[in-house]
């Protein structure tokens, strides 16, 4: 199946519990909340990128900051899976 992916959780129980299955996932809906999870990190990010200097931003400094971490994950993703 292509776009999708498996993933074999073995946590505890006996196979067919909920912490012992094979799930199936989505390439787009894991990029997609990977993607969130950057863009809620991101604004944190930056902001301790301006109090380590002084306070003082970069031209951009946000926009940058984002689009650097989501190539760097799509990167990732792109390798990983």
């Amino acid at each position: 199946m292509p776009g999708y992916f498996s993933y074999y959780l073995h946590w505890g129980g006996e196979y067919g519990s909920i912490l012992n299955r094979t799930y199936i996932l989505s390439h787009f809906l894991v990029g997609g909340i990977l993607g969130v999870v950057l863009l809620l990190v991101a604004p944190k990010f930056s902001l301790s990128v301006s109090q380590r200097r002084k306070n003082k931003t970069l031209p951009y400094q946000g926009v940058t900051i984002t689009l650097l971490l989501l190539l760097s994950a799509a990167l990732i993703t792109e390798l990983i899976l």
